[in-house]
Formats: structure tokens, C-alpha cells, sequence
């Protein structure tokens, strides 16, 4: 899905997943008050590259930042630390694998990102939401 290879350095332990994706979580909540820290767009979900364009356009522009994913049964098995381009880049693969959500977020809590893929009156949506300092990075991207 990633097509990369995840290090066993890079494989989070469940407490440490537990306590980040609880920071992510406030990091998050607390965005949605500023709203110059978070920044919305949903697509349709199909065609699929819409959306996956703009995946790999604000993966471009996170390249070279650490994040930590979390996708699928974390709550199992741990988040993984993985370059937020290559998140993005494997995210239609990444949401089939898990259903409906992709989260990206940075170790200190002060960024993160998520894909959601929903259903909403018989039709598939994917939104994607950015907020923190990524909001401001990314938002100029997202609204041209």
C-alpha cells in the first residue's frame, strides 16, 4: 500500500500511539476554533483522481517533514512513522485498506491532517482536512 519499507524504528508502540493520537486529537479540536488553522475541501469520490491529485500536490509540499500515520487497526498495532508524501501518495489505497479514515499528524501535535471517506445520502465523498501550521502552508495549495 505504502510501497515503502517501514523500519522496525519506525513502528510505534501502543502507548506511544495511544498518547499521540490524543494529542492529534486536541491539536485538532483546538484548530477548529481558529479557523486560520484549519482548512476543509471534499470531493466526490469518484473520479478518484480529483482528489488523489490533490493528495499528491499537498504531499509534495509536506515532502521532507516526519509524521506519524494513523491508519487501519492502530489501535492494535501502532501507528508508524512515515513521510507525509508518501502517506498522501498511497492514500485511495490507504482508505480502501481502512474504510474510511487516513490520519497524518506531526509528533508535537501542532499539525495533522485527515482523508475521511464517507457516505452521505447514497453518495460517496472524500473531505480532506488540514489544520495547524500545515493549514497555512497547505491552504494556498488546496484553494488554487
Amino acid at each position: 500500500m505504502l510501497a515503502i519499507r517501514i523500519a522496525d524504528g519506525d513502528r510505534l508502540d501502543l502507548e506511544t500511539t495511544d498518547q499521540l493520537f490524543g494529542a492529534y486529537t486536541n491539536g485538532l479540536q483546538m484548530s477548529k476554533d481558529q479557523p486560520q488553522h484549519c482548512f476543509r475541501k471534499t470531493w466526490a469520490h469518484e473520479p478518484i483522481r480529483a482528489w488523489t491529485v490533490e493528495c499528491d500536490r499537498i504531499g509534495g509540499a509536506l515532502a521532507g517533514k516526519d509524521a506519524v500515520l494513523f491508519i487501519g487497526p492502530y489501535e492494535y498495532c501502532g501507528a508508524i512513522r512515515v513521510a507525509p508524501d508518501a502517506g498522501l501518495r498511497a492514500a485511495a489505497s490507504l482508505l480502501n485498506f481502512d474504510g474510511d479514515t487516513l490520519r497524518l499528524g506531526t509528533f508535537d501535535a501542532s499539525s495533522g491532517l485527515y482523508v475521511d471517506k464517507y457516505e452521505e445520502h447514497s453518495e460517496w465523498f472524500v473531505e480532506f482536512v488540514v489544520w495547524g501550521d500545515w493549514a497555512i502552508e497547505i491552504a494556498p495549495i488546496m484553494a488554487s
